[in-house]
Parts: structure tokens; C-alpha cells; sequence
């Protein structure tokens, strides 16, 4: 499961599949890259058997992996190279594919499916220039 800085559900993989529906809940089944700059706070979370909500493994045997189709498109940036949180960020406008990993001793444990990744302009970002300009 990732979820976002609110906590709130943006892609779940359960049983292998990407989930379109959580707990009666519509979710998106594509994560979305701002172009040139930082998507939000993604983090990432286990589901156990029952659908509980567990943390990832701290032991120094485990670490997350991942692996994007086609980096020409996309890259993962971590706050903290220890930790499983990062966010997306788009190095040209079109799509490609991520799959997220649990490495255990340096070989892929467990993997999701390929995720699509949409990488856009986020035109919702205030426009730096014309900000500098009205103050």
C-alpha cells in the first residue's frame, strides 16, 4: 500500500493485483509524477493476511527496491536513503512502469506489478515567475 502525507490510500496491491477499489473506496490505479519536480510524500506500507496495515521491515537484512521501466521518464528521490518513503519525479511528459521490491540480502524478495506511471506538468503549481512579479 502506498499512502500519501495524509495517510490516505493511492495504491493498493493486494494478492498481486493493483487494487481499483479499497475498503469500499474508489483508489487510483496509476500514480501520477509532476514533470521537473517533486510528487507529494509517498509511503509505504505492508498489508498482512487480514487486510491490518503493518510497517516495513527495519532489520538490516531488508531494504526497498525498485525498478522503473524506462528511466529516461522517471526517477524515485528518498528524504532518507534508510527509510521506504519517497516521491516520483518526472523527467519528460509521457509514461512508463514501476515496480516496487522488498529486497531481502540484496535479492529481490517480493515484488509488486508493474504500476503506471503518468508523468505530467502539474499546472495546478503556482508559476514562480509571475509570483516574483506581483510581490
Amino acid at each position: 500500500m502506498l499512502r500519501d502525507a495524509s495517510q490516505r490510500p493511492i495504491l493498493v496491491v493486494w494478492q498481486g493485483y493493483i487494487q481499483s477499489a479499497w475498503l469500499g473506496n474508489s483508489i487510483p490505479d496509476t500514480l501520477y509524477a509532476p514533470l521537473s519536480a517533486l510528487s507529494d510524500h509517498f509511503t509505504v506500507k505492508f498489508l498482512d493476511v487480514n487486510k491490518g496495515i503493518m510497517s516495513p521491515p527495519v532489520d538490516a537484512d531488508h531494504e526497498f527496491g525498485w525498478l522503473i521501466t524506462d528511466t529516461t521518464y522517471l526517477e524515485i528521490i528518498r528524504d532518507n536513503p534508510t527509510d521506504w518513503d519517497f516521491h516520483l519525479k518526472g523527467k519528460k511528459e509521457g509514461s512508463t512502469t514501476l515496480e516496487l521490491q522488498v529486497l531481502h540480502l540484496g535479492h529481490v524478495d517480493v515484488r509488486t506489478p508493474k504500476i503506471p506511471v503518468i508523468i505530467k506538468e502539474d499546472t495546478t503549481a503556482p508559476d514562480q515567475l509571475n509570483l516574483l512579479h506581483i510581490q
